[in-house]
């Protein structure tokens, strides 16, 4: 039987402001006929979502579906007809927008003798132009493909790519100068390190104004570190790259995962999956870009059962606001789907883990994260429904003036609230107090109040921000924020 996993409604901290984080529902991407492995997700204009994921059948397709403001719309196939595409638990394709420009890349099976494809929209995910081989110069010996969009709105993708003999990996980036068109012979970038890439594991990469960051797992005599090479030209070359990792973990078995990376002003934050405690955890390094030096590399949620294992994480963010998700299997061997935060940079996310996902039965798998505009867009895989979830997270900022900018004729105290509340007004003739949430739902109510104040028992009453409202003469409302944390 599943544990029940408890997910926090919101998280308040205090200061100058008070900073909300509040969940959406959960939202079903597609109906469970379309399957719902490896969900991916990107933000077009108006960010809004566009999701990706595939049914792991050899002969299924892949599906895109976008929000249309209620709802995620008809799933799109997004793979021709007998072009059967490449997706497991591990790894599978990607997809990345700019705009309402709309990328996904793929590797065709059978893997080890098709090429690797791309596919374009031009209108947010609805419509799809023809595929393109991506990989035509140096294919079928490819495999892992991931795709970024750089700031004009070309496209780069990374892959590996073997000799002849599927020997000596390594990591190769191309550019797409026309859109995502045409596709010029790939570049290698894991020629730092002096050892090959790990052949088995995917890869992770970024694009931030004139720099292009590729992150890999290396293979150096089964030492499985971390390792990225940059480029400081928009893709033009990777002169130049380091070891992101400094666990040394030694492993002969493939681990069959890599790193994922995010920008942050000259810092690269870094997650991935090691084992150097004895057992799986997320591994989150912050690594100085100008300098090539390592500022602080530990395990991300190291609070858990020492049988505990993590893996396959993602993150996201702008600036010191990022965020990251990840899936975790407890003693028993469920599989949850997890997400942790920070507004202060890459060190305030360790140690503030929450669970992702609300149902508890079954697996909740492969989460994937995006960000903007304050508000944290995740999907991950239900497998216990076979539907694709979508959940957000939202920050709401409650300043002081804020708090105290509604109605002049009420006031509150203390504001935001834990246990209970008082409330100050001026009374009427039959005058009511009406406690609101954000759907405008009753959730107290108190006749004949009189004037002066009231106190308000809030130890029952859910997390959230509320409004408190003064009916006077049964018709004039007088109406006050509250946060009850």
């Amino acid at each position: 039987m599943k544990r029940l996993l408890l997910l926090p409604v919101l998280f308040v901290s205090f200061g100058i402001s008070s900073q909300v984080l509040y969940w959406s529902n959960e939202i079903f991407v597609n109906a469970n006929q379309y399957s719902n492995m490896h969900p991916r997700i990107a933000l077009t204009s108006g960010n809004i979502p566009v999701v990706l994921w595939g049914g792991g059948n050899s002969t299924e397709p892949l599906y895109v579906s976008r929000w249309n403001g209620t709802m995620f719309g008809m799933p799109v196939v997004v793979t021709p007809a007998n072009v059967d595409p490449f997706i497991d638990n591990w790894a599978g394709p990607s997809i990345a927008a700019n705009g309402n420009d709309v990328f996904i890349v793929f590797k065709m099976q059978p893997e080890m003798m098709s090429y690797i494809y791309s596919r374009k929209s031009s209108d947010g995910g609805l419509n799809w132009l023809d595929t393109v081989r991506v990989d035509g110069m140096q294919g079928p010996t490819t495999r892992f493909p991931t795709i970024a969009v750089s700031p004009n709105g070309n496209p780069l993708i990374m892959f590996m790519e073997f000799n002849a003999s599927w020997q000596m990996p390594e990591y190769v980036v191309t550019n797409s100068p026309d859109g995502g068109a045409t596709w010029p012979m790939a570049i290698n970038i894991s020629n730092v390190g002096s050892s090959e890439v790990c052949d088995c594991c995917p890869a992770g990469l970024i694009s931030e104004g004139n720099r292009q960051i590729g992150g890999w797992r290396r293979n150096n005599n089964n030492l499985r570190d971390m390792w990225i090479g940059k480029s400081t030209d928009a893709g033009v070359s990777f002169p130049t790259g380091g070891d992101v990792d400094n666990g040394n973990w030694i492993v002969s078995l493939c681990p069959s995962t890599g790193p994922e990376l995010f920008i942050r002003n000259d810092s690269l934050i870094t997650v991935w999956m090691s084992q150097t405690a004895g057992v799986a955890r997320i591994q989150i390094s912050s690594y100085h870009l100008n300098t090539d030096m390592i500022g602080f590399n530990t395990q991300l949620a190291p609070n858990f059962p020492s049988m505990t294992t993590q893996n396959y994480a993602q993150i996201a963010g702008n600036l010191d606001t990022m965020g990251v998700v990840w899936q975790q299997q407890d003693m028993s061997g469920n599989i949850e789907s997890f997400f942790t935060y920070s507004t202060t940079g890459a060190s305030g996310m360790v140690n503030n883990e929450m669970a992702l996902n609300n149902n508890s039965s079954g697996e909740q798998r492969n989460p994937d994260i995006a960000y903007s505009a304050g508000k944290f867009h995740m999907v991950f895989q239900d497998n216990s429904t076979n539907r694709v979830v979508y959940k957000t997270a939202s920050f709401y900022n409650v300043g002081d003036e804020e708090l105290e900018n509604s109605d002049p004729n009420i006031s509150l105290f203390p504001n935001p609230a834990q246990n209970n509340v008082t409330v100050f007004f001026n009374g009427g003739n039959n005058a009511t107090l009406n406690l609101l949430d954000l759907s405008g739902k009753q959730v107290i109510h108190i006749t004949d109040i009189g004037s002066g104040k009231v106190k308000l028992d809030l130890s029952n009453i859910a997390k959230g921000v509320y409004f408190v409202e003064v009916v006077k003469d049964n018709r004039k409302k007088e109406v006050k924020k509250l946060v009850v944390y």
